[in-house]
């Protein structure tokens, strides 16, 4: 089993949360950036728990079938999308989805098949973490409390040559119980690496921001939210 489908199913839930006001803005801000018009075919590729699909009026695609339970989504691979070709105007990938396979052929896969199931001239929106803000700000750990007392350690490790950062947990619950998650692995672009990707699959990139306030992009962005267009 590929460590995404444990990491989704298991943890990712009790480690990541996001309040609904934040999740329409994101999806607002996807909309605009996008220009998408009523009506619009909008694929949101691993969707998760659905939390962008309303906002977006999108259908979704996950691996994680659990989490599609009563949503517009279907349980798929993202490297063969259940999709006829051209059959939608947009694709979004949003909070860093896209870096998560084995390596950049596969990753490639990806782009391919986002190519194949665009209309011409559809649009794709890609959220990627900030390679430079990353490596700026880097820190081997860091650790916050939640709410409930319970205390959340992160720890990272970034391999230089193979540019991927890993970050593992521990979970110590208000009671003193620990347990610990192996985490997620994401391969970080540069803007560079990422613009040649997109034309190699199909995909010409038309803009960049910085992060869903749409600021432009910069090193300092906390984001590297592409916007890129079929060619």
């Amino acid at each position: 089993m590929s460590w995404y489908v444990d990491f989704f199913k298991r943890d990712y839930a009790r480690l990541y949360s996001f309040e609904p006001e934040r999740s329409a803005r994101e999806a607002a801000f996807a909309r605009n950036a996008l220009k998408l018009e009523d009506g619009a075919r909008v694929l949101d590729l691993c969707c998760g728990r659905g939390r962008h699909l309303r906002g977006l009026g999108a259908v979704g695609v996950d691996l994680d079938r659990e989490s599609l339970h009563g949503l517009p989504a279907a349980c798929a691979e993202m490297r063969a999308l259940p999709l006829r070709n051209g059959a939608v105007d947009a694709v979004v990938s949003m909070f860093s989805s896209f870096g998560y396979l084995e390596n950049d052929e596969e990753d490639r896969r990806v782009l391919r098949e986002i190519a194949r199931v665009l209309r011409p001239r559809g649009r794709l929106l890609l959220d990627l973490l900030n390679r430079e803000y990353a490596l700026a700000g880097f820190a081997p750990s860091a650790q916050r409390v939640e709410e409930d007392g319970t205390l959340i350690v992160e720890q990272r490790r970034f391999d230089a040559l193979g540019s991927r950062l890993s970050v593992s947990f521990v979970i110590v619950s208000p009671s003193g119980e620990r347990t610990d998650s192996p985490g997620h692995s994401l391969q970080l672009y540069t803007l560079t690496e990422l613009a040649r990707m997109l034309e190699e699959s199909g995909l010409r990139l038309d803009r960049v921001f910085g992060g869903y306030d749409a600021s432009d992009y910069a090193l300092e962005s906390p984001r590297m939210v592409a916007v890129a267009r079929v060619t």
